[in-house]
């Protein structure tokens, strides 16, 4: 791609969105039309319900919104973990009429900074949050993931783009209808449609459905040696491109990867809430147990285990400020909409403050309970057909240090 073709683009993308400045009601009407720019709002941290903010901040939307779309087309995903400064950086940049390779090795430095993909990476845990299956599917591809990464870091790109690849196509293929996230490297709205919503940034049309394309590029020779053609997906697979191990390559596919996660994220929240819901109802009163020895029936485990997971982090922080732990729930300092979720909440301390155990009792009629030992940071743990009769120290031997089956399946 030319540079001239980069300025082009680069300007018709910042006119996507274009009024007059003194008509400020077509601009916000126009803003508003545009899925992308409503998405790009956020982005710039601009409230739909702010028109004067919006108005005043346009050019940071024209901004994010241009880079985004010709990013789009040169295999870099948008994803909210794009920074606005880097948006504007890339539009100087086409500005200045930069080249392809001078815009990728900008990218490549920022994405690479130390901990960036790292921390973006551990938000794959969240596509397993609330089941246990798709936890332990979201487990598996995070022990993936760390070895692309590991790769990455060790220059072994010939691995690291490979795996983050396969792990974007995976997360897609779980959440977006049992399909894959390739589609083709043609615009095809109607086959594209499934990848496209505007609940992220990475939802939107200059998302993932429109940077599939590059990787999709088909291949027609082997390729040698590193060029503007390097990066297929199809044809690092087949064999065909022979030089695609490169920092380049492989940032973006890591990009890709945290753009397809994003992506999923609100989907598998549904998917999560929808097998919960069914399990629930298909094991309400059923008194057995699986072969990791939880109840079959967990109505209302999230709750009761939430809300003694809150005490018990509210009282180390009581601790922490005042030197026990609080005596009653009304001493700890919280929002009344916390103390909300602790009416059921049995909670016992010690004359002197220096332990405490709390129980309650979920929806289905089990027990749970936690406790706090002299400002151990490690709680104690109970559960039971039956409330605990003691605490820890009253040779409470249901008590555990680790957590239980049936405490498991929370994210924090």
């Amino acid at each position: 791609m030319t540079q001239e073709h980069h300025r082009d683009t680069g300007r018709a993308a910042r006119h996507r969105i274009d009024a007059d400045a003194d008509e400020d009601v077509d601009l916000f009407e126009n803003a508003l039309a545009d899925p992308s720019a409503r998405a790009l709002m956020s982005l710039a941290g601009l409230p739909l319900s702010d028109v004067r903010g919006l108005l005043d901040d346009r050019d940071r939307l024209d901004t994010s919104l241009g880079a985004s779309i010709v990013l789009a087309t040169q295999g870099w995903a948008s994803t909210h973990h794009i920074h606005v400064d880097e948006y504007a950086a890339v539009s100087k940049m086409l500005e200045e009429g930069a080249s392809v390779d001078e815009i990728d090795r900008y990218l490549v430095e920022r994405w690479n900074e130390p901990g960036r993909l790292e921390s973006d990476m551990k938000m794959i845990r969240t596509l397993g949050a609330g089941d246990d299956d798709l936890a332990a599917i979201a487990s598996q591809r995070l022990r993936l993931v760390r070895m692309a990464l590991n790769h990455h870091r060790n220059e072994a790109y010939e691995a690291s783009v490979l795996i983050a690849l396969a792990q974007a196509d995976g997360i897609v293929h779980d959440f977006g209808g049992r399909k894959g996230l390739y589609e083709g490297h043609k615009p095809n709205p109607k086959a594209e449609k499934r990848l496209i919503d505007e609940r992220t940034i990475a939802g939107l049309d200059t998302g993932i459905a429109t940077v599939q394309r590059w990787f999709s590029r088909p291949y027609k020779a082997n390729l040698s040696a590193p060029d503007g053609d390097s990066g297929s997906r199809n044809a690092a697979l087949h064999g065909r491109d022979l030089a695609y191990d490169t920092v380049t390559n492989s940032t973006k596919a890591f990009v890709l990867l945290v753009a397809a996660i994003e992506w999923a994220q609100p989907r598998a929240r549904d998917e999560a809430d929808r097998r919960n819901r069914e399990r629930l109802a298909r094991h309400a009163g059923d008194q057995g147990v699986d072969e990791f020895g939880r109840r079959n029936d967990r109505r209302g485990f999230s709750t009761a285990r939430g809300a003694l997971r809150e005490l018990a982090i509210c009282q180390n922080g009581h601790r922490i400020r005042n030197g026990q732990y609080a005596s009653t729930t009304d001493e700890i300092d919280v929002p009344p909409k916390v103390q909300d979720d602790w009416p059921d909440v049995t909670l016992v301390v010690a004359d002197d403050q220096s332990t405490y155990w709390a129980y309650t009792q979920s929806e289905s009629g089990y027990w749970f309970g936690i406790a706090g030992l002299d400002g151990n940071l490690e709680w104690r743990f109970y559960e039971g057909t039956e409330p605990p009769d003691c605490g820890p120290l009253d040779d409470g031997d249901e008590w555990d240090y680790s957590e239980t089956p049936n405490w498991s399946g929370d994210v924090y």
